[in-house]
């Protein structure tokens, strides 16, 4: 794997951990209003 597809790599995992945590964040506020 050489360097341009590494970075790519690394980007697309980190806007996926930051679009997980937004859903997780989202359903933790439902959770919370339903209580």
């Amino acid at each position: 794997m050489n360097w341009p597809e590494a970075v790519f790599n690394s980007v697309g995992i980190f806007s996926l951990a930051l679009v997980a945590i937004r859903f997780i964040s989202l359903t933790i506020r439902k959770i919370m209003r339903r209580e």
